[in-house]
């Protein structure tokens, strides 16, 4: 190869090369921007009281302890707080669940005010905040609106 013939591959390809380092650069910087902007989030409505978390807390250690653990952290059974209870999407969801299948002993017959009061706990030990309202006993629908997910009382948007 003649040296006219490298300065012609140089001319056509320098300006390809400088393109693609030019969106390399730009991705990079567009990438290091989004992690240093601070996530968004919204405060999750309060959606207990803490009267109703207090006597969940009683009905817990009664009727789960002995299998969830006396901190929810799980023994026999499965944790009850963290990445276990979030692994459940919705309060609905696990709320559905142990309403009909627990406590082993006993499925399904403690009632919706005990089961809500016993979720109120879980949700307070979740890092969701306490408010004016108790949960309503056993609704549903209410319940599939409330997120499990981790984060201290906070969704992010």
């Amino acid at each position: 190869m003649t040296f006219k013939d490298l300065n012609e591959v140089a001319v056509n390809t320098l300006p390809v090369l400088i393109a693609v380092g030019l969106a390399g650069a730009l991705v990079s910087f567009g990438a290091m921007a989004q992690d240093a902007a601070p996530a968004q989030t919204t405060q999750v409505a309060a959606v207990y009281t803490q009267e109703q978390a207090m006597r969940g807390a009683g009905q817990y250690r009664a009727q789960c302890a002995q299998c969830h653990g006396a901190e929810l952290q799980g023994d026999v059974g499965p944790a009850l707080t963290g990445g276990d209870l979030a692994g459940w999407g919705t309060a609905a969801g696990v709320y559905e669940y142990y309403s009909v299948n627990m406590p082993p002993q006993a499925p399904g017959r403690l009632g919706d005010k005990i089961y809500t009061d016993i979720l109120a706990f879980m949700l307070q030990r979740q890092g969701l905040p306490a408010g004016d309202t108790e949960l309503p006993e056993g609704d549903l629908e209410a319940f599939e609106a409330i997120s499990l997910a981790e984060g201290q009382g906070t969704a992010a948007q």
